[in-house]
């Protein structure tokens, strides 16, 4: 079984690699920050997890009993606080070039066929990281990703009852 967090990580690093190639721009590795590997020399892209919201309440289905087996199935729209770090000279252009295409109808049918969307980026900040003795440039912004969790559970159901009448005098 795939997790949620790996199944993210896999289609958006797809993702972004098709987005970054097509866009001509191959020189440019992406890797998921807080993971404690090694660090390619820049310019190269972090891609880091934030907050993780929950909005509104899960929609729960009938339980489908179908081969002899009660299955519900537990639906929940999530949104994920997901943020884009440039490193190295040309992390801005980079990062720009990234927000300007989200919106462009071919990637974001491109999400969605991976069940994820792109509803709202927000600035691009500039934000240089001082590194043992030298000043890399740098910048990122925050993006929203949005889904549907899917969980399926087996309640449970009562196969049938039996009633005894037990009278008290």
């Amino acid at each position: 079984m795939i997790t949620e967090r790996q199944y993210i990580k896999d289609n958006l690093y797809d993702f972004f690699e098709e987005l970054l190639q097509a866009q001509g721009i191959v020189d440019v590795p992406i890797i998921y920050g807080n993971e404690n590997g090694p660090r390619p020399k820049a310019p190269l892209l972090v891609l880091e997890f934030r907050s993780t919201v929950s909005p509104g309440m899960p929609d729960y289905s009938r339980v489908n009993l179908e081969n002899g087996e009660g299955t519900q199935k537990i639906t929940q729209h999530t949104r994920r606080n997901m943020t884009m770090y440039g490193f190295g000279e040309r992390a801005i252009d980079v990062l720009e070039t990234i927000k300007s295409q989200l919106n462009a109808d071919i990637w974001v049918d491109k999400l969605r066929n991976r069940n994820l969307v792109i509803p709202q980026t927000m600035e691009t900040l500039e934000n240089p990281q001082s590194f043992e003795t030298t000043r890399e440039n740098g910048a990122s912004f925050d993006f929203d990703l949005t889904y549907l969790r899917v969980i399926e559970t087996n309640p449970g159901y009562v196969e049938d009852v039996g009633l005894e009448p037990n009278f008290h005098r």
